[in-house]
C-alpha cells in the first residue's frame, strides 16, 4: 500500500510488504524465489520500501537482496538471538 504523510508532499513514501512463503518445508521454494526476485526487480516497480516475510534461510535472504540490489540497494534484517541467546545484528 501507499502511506501518505500528513504534509502536502508531492512525492509519497511508498510502502509494500511481502510474504515470500520461504519456510524450510514450504513446495517451490526456489521457484517462488526466483519469481519474488523477478517481480521486484523491475524499473517500474514503483516502491521505496518493501518489508519481506518468511526469508528465514540467511541464504535465502542473501540471493534474494543481492537479486534486487538494483532497485533495492539497501537492506536490514531484524536482529536474531545466536546460539547463547544474544541478539545477533546482520545488514
Amino acid at each position: 500500500g501507499t502511506v501518505r504523510s500528513c504534509c502536502n508532499c508531492d512525492d509519497p513514501l511508498k510502502i509494500a510488504t511481502f510474504d515470500t512463503f520461504q519456510i524450510p518445508f514450504a513446495p517451490a521454494r526456489g521457484r517462488r524465489l526466483d519469481d519474488t526476485i523477478n517481480y521486484f526487480d523491475r524499473e517500474n516497480i514503483n516502491l521505496d520500501v518493501v518489508c519481506l516475510q518468511e526469508l528465514w534461510d540467511p541464504e535465502d535472504r542473501k540471493e534474494l537482496t543481492d537479486g534486487v540490489k538494483t532497485q533495492f540497494p539497501y537492506s536490514y534484517s531484524a536482529p536474531k538471538f545466536d546460539s547463547n541467546c544474544n541478539f545477533e545484528c546482520s545488514l
